[in-house]
């Protein structure tokens, strides 16, 4: 059994079996009688009273292992242990059939401790726990608790609550398996885990592995190797070239980057087999790099940017890749991969992002996504994926790509893209009044003709000329939900528009 007494005075009683009793605030009693069996007592910020009574002995015997005492009924094999006694002797007493005990420190013998190493207990509150040495096992009992984990050896059972274990401190790479409750390598070596939802990898190279709760996993520096279970769970990459993968469950995926481009390295807007990109270069000078790799697995998963300026690539062969992944040549012969796979939404939050999902190597078609810009000017360009597209506040640049794609500016003077294969394409609020722009591209052998727009009841047409074959083609853009919330005239369609 575990007993507690939390505040007020309190008298527990474990009875038969190894127990666990664990005063509290106020003034309580820990009664033994019978064979009690070995019983671990602690004290919490009160006094304590451990009161021996119709017990069959000759006496009780004392020893001493580190700060805790044992009381040992003799001729018998019942142990009580005094956690951390010799500490705060004076909030300790001890009663043998109503008289106390004179107890003097000096004359105690080292012994064994008849269990081997006392765990550390923790409260029923958010506990923050540092494990030395001593410290071979830990209760942290209820709460969410914040577990440090040192170099030695630990049984880590978190109780009740999400509970975190912290190896930012070891000096090198951790393993920590918590589906099968073992860790290895660093300050993880030999430890175990039970009822721990949540883990911090070191700063070098870790292996993280979640169960089936929701789980929050941080992998802190170094080319990290994370995957998760059934959980709705949360991961935040921290620096290097991470693999993520998300197993079930409604996962999101923290990218916090790893450094920042220099000059000399481009989002390149290219086109691939359906879909006529706007041949657009951006510097990346500044920004944000992100190396890591992400399969959501099943179930809608979200990735979400830092609040800095980032770039977010579908295809991007710049930066470095963990080296457990076994990359293709692209098409410019670059060894690659997919940045991402299996995300139905990204999230840009806060700075001036560049979210680029172009690329002539990989498809997104069939996807239905979502992505929000969030603050900042930002450019977010699409891909041949189903894509609602919203570029928060700012003034911002949106390309839809070929898929069918509802693009919402937001607040600020935005700028809407189109090329040729911009068929399925329609903006939520367009608003010449902020200084919107519709931006069409000769881009893919297409050359629009701003003489030939004409507005249908919720937008405009637009028509171009296939310069290989000589035909004609029209281009439908929806710029209102219906007839009634589209008031723009001809005119003023046309001051918005622009031919590059």
């Amino acid at each position: 059994d575990t007993l507690a007494g939390g505040g007020g005075n309190n008298t527990l009683i474990g009875g038969a079996g190894n127990d666990v009793i664990e005063g509290g605030s106020g003034n309580d009693r820990a009664v033994f009688s019978g064979a009690f069996g070995i019983d671990l007592i602690y004290n919490s910020s009160g006094t304590l009273t451990a009161e021996f009574t119709d017990v069959s002995f000759t006496g009780l015997s004392y020893s001493r292992s580190g700060e805790h005492l044992i009381i040992r009924v003799m001729g018998t094999s019942n142990y009580a242990v005094l956690v951390d006694y010799f500490s705060a002797p004076a909030n300790w007493s001890v009663i043998l059939n109503g008289s106390v005990e004179a107890i003097d420190p000096s004359s105690i013998a080292n012994g064994t401790l008849p269990l081997g190493p006392i765990p550390l207990l923790g409260t029923a509150l958010d506990d923050i726990i540092e494990l030395t040495a001593s410290e071979a096992a830990v209760q942290a009992g209820g709460g969410d608790d914040l577990i440090r984990s040192g170099a030695e050896q630990h049984a880590i059972d978190g109780g009740e609550g999400q509970d975190l274990v912290d190896y930012s401190g070891s000096a090198t790479g951790v393993t920590v398996n918590l589906s099968n409750g073992t860790g290895s390598s660093g300050d993880a070596e030999g430890d175990t885990f039970t009822s721990v939802e949540n883990v911090i990898g070191s700063s070098e190279a870790d292996t993280l592995i979640g169960n089936g709760d929701s789980n929050f996993v941080a992998g802190g520096g170094g080319d990290d190797s994370i995957s998760t279970g059934s959980g709705s769970d949360v991961v935040v990459d921290g620096d290097g070239a991470d693999l993520i993968n998300l197993g079930s469950g409604e996962d999101i995926v923290i990218l916090t980057g790893s450094s920042y481009h220099t000059n000399g390295y481009v989002a390149f807007n290219v086109s691939s087999d359906t879909q006529v990109g706007t041949q657009v270069r951006i510097n990346l000078e500044g920004l944000v790099r992100i190396e890591a790799v992400t399969d959501g697995g099943a179930d809608a998963d979200i990735v979400q940017l830092s609040d800095e300026g980032d770039v977010f690539f579908l295809h991007d062969a710049y930066s470095r890749f963990h080296s457990s992944i076994a990359l293709t040549e692209d098409y410019v012969g670059n060894e690659s991969i997919a940045r991402f796979a299996n995300i139905e939404e990204i999230r840009g939050m806060g700075g001036n992002d560049i979210i680029d999902l172009t690329s002539p190597d990989y498809s997104l078609a069939g996807i239905a996504m979502s992505i929000d810009g969030g603050e900042g000017n930002d450019v977010i360009w699409g891909s041949d994926a189903d894509e609602n597209i919203s570029s928060g506040s700012g003034n911002d640049t949106i390309f839809g790509g070929s898929g069918n794609n509802i693009l919402t500016g937001g607040a600020g003077a935005d700028v809407f893209e189109f090329t040729r294969t911009s068929t399925d394409t329609s903006v939520s609020d367009f608003d010449i009044s902020e200084g919107d722009t519709l931006r069409f591209y000769n881009a893919g052998g297409a050359v629009f003709d701003a003489s030939s727009v004409v507005l249908t009841d919720i937008g405009i047409l637009i028509h171009y000329i296939d310069s290989a074959s000589g035909t004609a083609h029209d281009i439908s853009i929806d710029l209102a939900s219906s007839a009634n919330d589209f008031s723009s005239t001809l005119p003023e369609i046309l001051s918005a528009l622009e031919i590059l």
